[in-house]
């Protein structure tokens, strides 16, 4: 283990100073043979420094000298003197010592740590999370992070001074010429609930309308969108506790009803899937050849069969991905998340599917080739991201008019054929990990969401057995 003793360094005094034999008192820490040197910065005379104890020994009561007390006290009071916080260090570091990680407890002793300011600003890590997510090609998530930064900043805008002295902020209102700044130590339950409750009610973001005219009613955002933006700050919550930024105890949110911390909000599940009459209503559906609506209903097919693929991996599927009778693929959505452990999903080729790929499918062949013409290897994310809304938009568009011409209720979208592709296998009797498979859930209790429950003659059956 170091040992701590005193040192009194006369090497780097003046002339003049050498002539009345001044030094300065060091922190000498040996360690394995090896001795280093720490300042105290305390100069003092060869008289002073012979009457000093070098070992913490108690002073001699009879002392009055002003200078000796003092001295004494730098040196040895508990537990700042430079000799007790240097035995405290050693102490502490025990087997781990080293003289880099002593030095640098030495000289940062009585400082608090801070965390550098830009980690602890919420709104500067939105943006870097969002360009982050933006710049590996996550679209979708990148600008969610970005849209949150910007409905916090519209939100803390509307405060009331009192309002915003109760949340530890600085700013309340545009006019006020501080900047804005919003740290994790703002979000509590109580702000979180707050923000719930503006977003429902005038949290829409404008498009250029006068929505800002005194005259204009704000308008709220669906409980769905309530729940994508909290779920971002939890996130940010659990990286920030993770990474040693902010404590546990400071976490405002909870998973049980009834606590006092925040709970997100689950948006109410509407269920998607068709009825087995349905289904066979679309299947043998005939559209007219070639046009925009059999390309939405082959799309919307193609999703069915595909273990309910979304119209999002399906435009992003290439010629790797196919073998003879097989499609195996990773969905975009949880790629990022998955990185250590992939999960593969793997699709069986079915007559319907091989039609549509030999009538829409790319004429290009190649490994890297996309497999439906909608994307190319030339589009930037942000590029293959928009022309995916416009097909899924497309798809969405005509399949409507497919369920009017069918009488099918509800909407007949590219969400109804991957909740469908779930609750027909449930109504066949696959158990739910088989499901969960299927789909490339990672938890069973996600797959249970996609499930509508069951056909009504099935429940008359069930219920007849009372």
């Amino acid at each position: 283990m170091a040992t701590v003793n005193l040192f009194f360094d006369t090497r780097a005094t003046t002339e003049n100073e050498t002539v009345r034999r001044v030094g300065i008192i060091k922190i000498a820490v040996t360690h394995n043979r090896t001795k280093r040197l720490y300042t105290t910065g305390i100069k003092t005379d060869s008289d002073q420094w012979q009457s000093l104890p070098k070992k913490g020994e108690k002073l001699d009561s009879r002392v009055k000298d002003e200078k000796r007390l003092k001295l004494y006290a730098d040196i040895y009071s508990m537990p700042n003197g430079f000799y007790r916080r240097a035995e405290s260090i050693v102490e502490a570091l025990g087997a781990n010592f080293d003289f880099e990680a002593f030095k640098d407890a030495f000289d940062n002793w009585g400082i608090e740590k801070k965390v550098e300011a830009e980690k602890t600003d919420l709104l500067s890590t939105l943006s870097t999370k969002s360009e982050t997510l933006l710049k590996n090609g996550q679209v979708s998530h990148g600008t969610n992070f970005g849209a949150l930064s910007k409905s916090l900043q519209r939100f803390i805008h509307t405060l009331t001074k009192s309002e915003c002295k109760e949340y530890g902020l600085s700013v309340g209102n545009p006019r006020n010429p501080q900047p804005l700044k919003l740290e994790y130590r703002h979000i509590t339950p109580d702000f979180l609930k707050h923000y719930e409750e503006w977003m429902l009610h005038e949290g829409k973001a404008s498009r250029g309308e006068p929505s800002q005219s005194p005259k204009s009613k704000p308008k709220g955002v669906s409980i769905t969108t309530v729940s994508i933006y909290t779920r971002a700050l939890r996130t940010l919550f659990n990286e920030a506790i993770e990474a040693g930024i902010i404590k546990q105890e400071t976490y405002p949110f909870s998973t049980r009803k009834g606590s006092t911390k925040y709970v997100i909000p689950e948006s109410e599940n509407i269920k998607k899937a068709l009825s087995r009459t349905d289904i066979d209503k679309v299947k043998s559906y005939q559209p007219e050849p070639d046009s925009m609506e059999q390309r939405a209903h082959d799309l919307w097919l193609f999703s069915y069969y595909g273990n309910g693929m979304n119209i999002a991996d399906l435009c992003r599927l290439k010629q790797n991905n196919l073998t003879k009778d097989y499609i195996h693929f990773e969905r975009a959505k949880t790629k990022a998340s998955n990185k250590k452990k992939p999960v593969i999903i793997s699709v069986k080729i079915n007559e319907v599917m091989a039609r549509i790929l030999s009538h829409w499918g790319n004429l290009d062949k190649s490994k890297n080739a996309y497999v439906f013409p909608f994307l190319n290897n030339s589009m930037d994310a942000a590029q293959q991201k928009q022309t995916i809304h416009q097909v899924i938009k497309m798809t969405n568009k005509y399949m409507k008019r497919v369920g009017e011409k069918l009488g099918i209720e509800g909407d007949l979208n590219t969400y109804a054929a991957r909740h469908s592709f779930a609750t027909t296998l449930q109504r066949t009797g696959a158990p739910i990990s088989f499901i969960q498979s299927r789909l490339g859930h990672k938890k069973s209790s996600t797959t249970e969401i996609y499930l509508a429950g069951f056909e009504p003659e099935q429940e008359s059956k069930f219920l007849s057995e009372l």
